[in-house]
């Protein structure tokens, strides 16, 4: 599987940019094959998307909202 690996600097309080990458609404936006998000609880979002001519659906929870601790997966 191939991965795209990027960064960029961004001259904001880490809160600020936080804030911003959390609008998962605002995604299909930028994201190729992401149809829609909705965001039903702070950690709960709805996710609807459309690849290689297939669609799909899934719900996400997110384990913590913490703009100043590193998330682990």
């Amino acid at each position: 599987m191939s991965q795209v690996k990027e960064s960029i600097e961004v001259d904001v309080p880490v809160t600020t940019a936080y804030n911003q990458w959390t609008q998962f609404e605002s995604f299909p936006q930028f994201m190729d094959g992401v149809e829609r998000i909705e965001q039903r609880t702070d950690t709960l979002s709805h996710w609807v998307t459309k690849v290689a001519g297939g669609s799909g659906s899934s719900t996400r929870r997110l384990r913590s909202r913490s703009p100043t601790r590193r998330s682990r997966g």
